[in-house]
C-alpha cells in the first residue's frame, strides 16, 4: 500500500525524532517529556540556517536542493566567505553511521559511534 515510503527514526540518550518521506515537511520530535511536531517553515529557522531553505513551507525540498546547497557554500567559501559546506570527515562520519544502524538492526544490539 506504501511502496515509496521510507521513514527515518533516530533514537538518543535524550530524545529522537520520526521522519516520513511521504510527509516530508514535518517531523515528530520525540522526549521524556512528550511529542511535537515540528513543520518546516523557512521563516522560523534561525537566521544562519536560512540558506538551506529557499522555499516557503510546504514546497517539498530534498535531493537537489542538498546538491545546490553544497555548490553554492563551496562556491561562497571560494568567493571568501566562511567554509559552511560538510568536510571528508563529515563524509565518513555519515558512513559510520550507516554502518552502525545496519549492524544494529542486523544483530538487533545497540551500536555506538563517536
Amino acid at each position: 500500500g506504501h511502496p515509496n515510503t521510507i521513514i527515518l527514526s533516530a533514537d538518543g540518550a535524550l530524545g529522537g525524532f520520526d521522519w516520513n518521506q511521504q510527509d516530508p515537511n514535518t517531523h515528530l520530535h520525540r522526549t521524556a517529556s512528550g511529542n511535537t511536531i515540528v513543520q518546516r517553515d523557512p521563516e522560523a529557522l534561525p537566521h544562519d540556517s536560512t540558506w538551506m531553505s529557499t522555499l516557503p513551507a510546504g514546497h517539498a525540498e530534498g535531493y537537489i536542493d542538498a546538491f545546490r546547497n553544497v555548490v553554492f557554500r563551496a562556491w561562497s567559501a571560494m568567493q571568501g566567505q566562511d567554509v559552511r559546506y560538510p568536510s571528508f570527515a563529515d563524509g565518513a562520519h555519515g558512513i559510520r553511521l550507516v554502518e552502525a544502524a545496519i549492524r544494529s538492526a542486523t544483530d538487533r544490539c545497540t551500536i555506538t559511534i563517536s
